[in-house]
Formats: C-alpha cells, structure tokens, sequence
C-alpha cells in the first residue's frame, strides 16, 4: 500500500512540474498579436524551457543546450485563404553568435538562401531557417495528421519576412 502511495505522488509530481515548466500564457512580442495581412493564430503561443525542451524535441534538445539556449516559443499560424497552417519555432540562444552556430548545424547543401531574411537564411525540404539577433527560427508545416492543407512555399517565406520584420523592431 505505501509503494502505491508513493508511485501516485511521484506521478503527481511529475504532472505538476510539467504544467509549471510548459507555459501557456508567456508574452513574446514577435509572435503574440502580430498584425497579419495572410495568416491568423491558430493556437495558443507554448514556452519550453531549459527543463521540459525534451518534451517537445527529444532528439535535438541536446543541440541547442551547449549553444546557451534559454527558451523556446511555438506558436501555429493559419493561412487565411488556403488553411494551411504553419509552425513556427523561436529559439531563444541568448546571443547572436549562439543562434548563427545553431543555424549553421541545420542548414543542407540542398536547398537555397533566401535574400533579405534575417542574418541568414535557407529554405528546402518544405522548411524555412533563419537567424536574427539572438534568436534561430525554423517554419515548416503543421505535421499535425488532421491538416491535411500543406503550406506553399511562398506561404512559409511570406510569414517568415513577418516574424523578422516582429524582431527587428
């Protein structure tokens, strides 16, 4: 009976601290109430931190953790039109240099660089990277099975110039 008790609290606890760790109301202001001519938020904006980013990159948290990460801010966009929904990652590396390293470990031979967006930038396989200031930033599709609309790809460039416009003021 005390082994069940114990087990029960220790689930609890892990419970707990994954709601404390996952925050759902954190204020961003490149990602929060941006003003979108295409696209709408689809879903609250989530921040992971040093604590729970293995939650939600399992394989990769242990790249950008040696880079001075600090945090990371999802949030989903929908197309207005079309319904394709965006994702979009922002990491927080804490300083410029951190975020050009993580960019550098991500980038493909194939692909192309995107001219004007952010510090540096690529887009192929259905993605696009960039970097501006202290903060990497990856978009892609919605892998979520139920939308089943993909994004263009002027669709991930179009809301990536936002979010970098977001950033430089």
């Amino acid at each position: 009976m005390r082994s069940k008790t114990r087990d029960s609290f220790f689930v609890f606890l892990t419970f707990a601290l994954s709601l404390f760790a996952c925050s759902h109301s954190h204020t961003n202001i490149f990602l929060e109430g941006l003003t979108l001519k295409d696209f709408e938020q689809a879903g609250p904006l989530v921040v992971y931190n040093k604590i729970n980013l293995y939650h939600y990159i399992d394989g990769e948290a242990d790249v950008y953790l040696p880079f001075g990460f600090r945090l990371l801010y999802t949030q989903t966009y929908r197309h207005r039109q079309t319904g394709a929904q965006i994702m979009a990652e922002v990491y927080d590396m804490s300083t410029k240099e951190a975020a050009a390293s993580v960019f550098s470990k991500f980038i493909l031979e194939q692909g192309s660089l995107i001219p004007h967006l952010g510090e540096a930038s690529w887009t192929g396989s259905g993605m696009v990277l960039f970097h501006r200031d202290q903060y990497y930033l990856k978009l892609y599709a919605d892998p979520s099975p139920e939308h089943e609309v993909k994004p263009s790809p002027e669709e991930l460039v179009g809301l990536s110039f936002v979010i970098d416009q977001a950033i430089k003021h």
